[in-house]
């Protein structure tokens, strides 16, 4: 993403993504991405796909989106098309022989040309393959074409094919063993059979592809995937799962149809160390896909019985966990659970209980997940394994951490990351430093989050574990939004979404789009910051992680309500409030009368907000929200008249906040508090410091420009209209009707302090947009009261 958004910075972009029946999910999702993150930019993204194959619409936002739908080519175009491949030496015969055969199939009507071409020497034989040659069928068409090809050409395409659709061309080389292997390529390139760029080739269609490797009986496909695995493993350039997939192929085929000749008679041993091997490198950079593909494919070629299955079984079950797939996972773990047990293997028991409690943990069965790791630190301790005790120490805090309990989870994460460091296991001190990091995150600790990801991030490095790195990433991105360095945080989460398609890592995505969707809320983009929380959510649901849900619901509560859509925002906080309740940390119970009491104030509603804030049991330690806490409770204290109370709340928090973020939340609020208490010197003091801060979010921008516009009411010193009317503009280029309206509010009292001519008009104005969304603004209006006074 960021690469195409550079290209596009500079000039205009044009994107192509041809052939899109063919592509994965990872393709779609990110061309939703690039739509969604480059809007600003001029590019423009053109796909093409199959008529029927329509497996990606784009989401209407704020691009333009035009479907096009393609008719077969009319005779006159496919005319053109044919003169133009024949040179202009078609004759009418020909080119409606080719029309009728095609059907004004663009590709058809290449295939059909080139099989004239290769097939007919001179007019006569044109004539006679016109009459009695051409095929009816584009699968047919191709077949007729390899069936034309010398001998040494369709075994060298045959090569390709089984490369794979696109690849290196020393692979091909390798395999085909021959002198002559570019001339031969060089030829299948003029033939439009294959596409050479640079050092590699693919191929002009799948379909050629597929009818190139159908040509070879299973025995001989056997044999060129076990020979081409020999080479790739010799010249050390592929990676371990494309070795194990040609063994595996090979194994597989040899399965089918009974020893082959030239395949080794151990293929099948081969081919099962090298998916074990691949699976577990693959497990080490937390490419869950990958292994979960490699470990498949091996208890396919195992026998039924033996460690290397139990091994295999549990590899698939940590993928499947790790991607959410918890009832698939299950049913790998509990098989070795229970077996490991009748057969008195302790030590795969104990592995299997770290799962079984992993398991437990992402379904947040948090007591059930206690008991099962509580149980696998006995086993380790049994059989000497210090990694393993601290692996199910680790696990044990995760699940305390996910019930708010953090002091207990700090404890049983440090004592693990003692563990680890005194054998030397670096990545599980990696991992422990990482979650350390996000216990301190929610205590609200964010230099000791920090400073623990960096030296977490440095030890995933050095291992070259990029998963973990991802991980550090993805929690550094929720710690520059809590600093408030929204850009940041929105670059990091990118990048982490990328990361995680690839590898399968379902939760992280989930959690991406929720800190996408809060950075949207509150860069002034509503409607995307709902669609954003609204696809976390139905991850979540999916998944069955209520904690994920709640987290997910809280941009999407508070767009809807900017965007003035009452019975949807009423819906989620009600369905918010259910999954809350279901969850063992209390703090998680409250954020949705949290959320509404936040929502209340910026409708003006300060008494319902009040009572809300007044019946809720509030933690009275700093932790994760606290900041946002007292900034609400000041902004309730202020909207009811209590000036004194507000500013007593603001001062101390606003003192005390370290970073960009909090500090521009609570300053802004505390200036408003000073106008109101006329003080305009103090007012316009910490207007001042704010302005010096970089980033922060709109709304802290509108309301220190508010309490500048009132200061300098009360002062007569400056441009109180200029102050004002640039908070209206930033209030306006957001997409929310409700800070529409707020600031209109704010614009009508001050330009009727300054006996503007134009203050009756723009009062008229802000009163028909609260009538619009059926509030009335009160506390705002007594904050503006206090303020403006003369």
């Amino acid at each position: 993403v960021a690469f195409v958004e550079a290209l596009a910075s500079r000039a205009p972009l044009v994107l192509t993504l041809s052939d899109m029946h063919w592509a994965h999910d990872a393709v779609f999702e990110l061309a939703d991405r690039l739509l969604d993150r480059l809007c600003h930019l001029p590019l423009v993204v053109v796909g093409t796909a199959r008529t029927g194959h329509e497996h990606w619409v784009p989401d209407l936002g704020r691009y333009n989106a035009l479907v096009l739908q393609l008719d077969p080519l009319d005779g006159d175009a496919t005319k053109q098309l044919v003169q133009a491949l024949f040179e202009g030496a078609a004759d009418e015969m020909l080119v409606t022989t080719l029309r009728e055969r095609s059907g004004g199939n663009p590709f058809f009507v290449e295939e059909l040309a080139a099989f004239v071409r290769e097939s007919a020497h001179g007019r006569h034989e044109v004539d006679m393959i016109l009459a009695n040659e051409l095929p009816a069928t584009l699968h047919g068409l191709v077949a007729a074409r390899l069936d034309a090809l010398e001998r040494d050409e369709r075994s060298l395409l045959q090569d390709c094919a089984v490369v794979g659709g696109t690849g290196a061309i020393a692979s091909v080389v390798a395999l085909a063993a021959r002198d002559d292997a570019r001339r031969l390529l060089d030829a299948l390139a003029e033939r439009e059979l294959l596409v050479l760029d640079n050092d590699e080739f693919h191929f002009k269609s799948e379909l050629i592809r597929e009818v190139a490797y159908g040509t070879l009986t299973k025995a001989e496909r056997a044999r060129r995937h076990a020979a081409l695995a020999e080479l790739l493993g010799a010249r050390g350039e592929a990676s371990p799962e494309q070795i194990a997939h040609h063994l595996a192929t090979a194994a597989e085929l040899v399965d089918e149809v009974g020893p082959a000749a030239g395949v080794p008679v151990d293929i099948r041993d081969r081919a099962v160390a090298a998916l074990l091997d691949a699976a577990r490198r693959a497990e080490e950079i937390e490419t869950w896909l990958a292994s979960g593909r490699c470990y498949d494919r091996a208890l396919g070629l195992m026998p039924r019985t033996g460690p290397e299955r139990w091994v295999a079984l549990l590899g698939r079950g940590r993928a499947h966990i790790a991607q959410r797939q918890l009832h698939e996972g299950a049913d790998d773990v509990l098989v070795v659970l229970e077996e490991a047990r009748e057969a008195g293997d302790t030590l795969t028991e104990a592995s299997a209980l770290n799962l079984v409690g992993e398991m437990h943990v992402a379904s947040g069965m948090y007591n059930e997940a206690e008991s099962a790791l509580g149980e696998a630190v006995q086993r380790w301790r049994e059989v000497g394994d210090v990694s393993g005790v601290a692996n199910a120490l680790r696990g044990l805090g995760i699940a305390h951490l996910f019930r708010g309990e953090t002091a207990e989870a700090g404890r049983l994460i440090s004592d693990a990351l003692a563990s680890y460091r005194s054998v030397g296991d670096r990545r599980g001190e990696a991992w422990s430093l990482q979650n350390l990091a996000w216990i301190a995150f929610t205590r609200g600790e964010t230099a000791d989050a920090e400073a623990r990801l960096q030296q977490s991030a440095e030890l995933f490095g050095e291992l070259g574990d990029w998963g973990g790195l991802g991980w550090a990433f993805g929690l550094l991105a929720f710690v520059r939004y809590q600093q408030g360095k929204l850009a940041e945080a929105a670059e990091l989460a990118e990048q982490i979404v990328e990361e995680a398609t690839e590898t399968g890592n379902t939760w992280a995505i989930g959690m991406m789009n929720v800190l996408l969707a809060d950075i949207a809320l509150w860069s002034g983009r509503s409607e995307e910051a709902v669609r954003r929380a609204r696809e976390a959510i139905t991850l979540f649901q999916e998944i069955g992680d209520g904690w994920g849900e709640v987290q997910a619901t809280v941009p999407a509560v508070r767009a809807l309500a900017e965007l003035g859509r009452v019975d949807e925002y009423d819906h989620c906080l009600d369905r918010m409030h259910q999954v809350a309740q279901g969850l063992p940390d209390a703090g998680m119970r409250r954020i949705p009368s949290l959320l509404d009491a936040g929502v209340q104030l910026q409708r003006g509603d300060a008494p319902r907000a009040r009572e809300t804030l007044d019946a809720l049991d509030l933690p009275h330690e700093e932790r994760l929200g606290w900041d946002d806490l007292v900034g609400a409770m000041g902004l309730a204290a202020l909207q009811n008249g209590a000036v004194d109370d507000a500013l007593t709340l603001l001062e101390t928090a606003y003192t005390a906040a370290e970073h960009d973020g909090p500090a521009l939340a609570l300053g802004s609020r505390l200036a408003l508090a000073y106008a109101a208490a006329r003080r305009p010197d103090d007012a316009l003091r910490i207007v001042g410091e704010i302005e010096a801060r970089p980033g922060g979010t709109y709304s802290d921008r509108m309301f220190a420009l508010w309490a500048e516009s009132a200061a300098r009411v009360q002062t007569g010193i400056g441009d109180a209209r200029a102050a004002v009317d640039a908070a209206h503009a930033i209030a306006t280029a957001t997409d929310a009707p409700l800070e529409h309206a707020i600031a209109a509010v704010a614009r009508a009292r001050v330009l009727a302090a300054l006996d503007s001519h134009d203050a009756q008009e723009v009062r008229a104005d802000a009163d028909h947009q609260l009538t619009r969304l059926g509030i009335e603004a009160a506390g705002w209006e007594r904050v503006f009261d206090l303020a403006l006074q003369t």
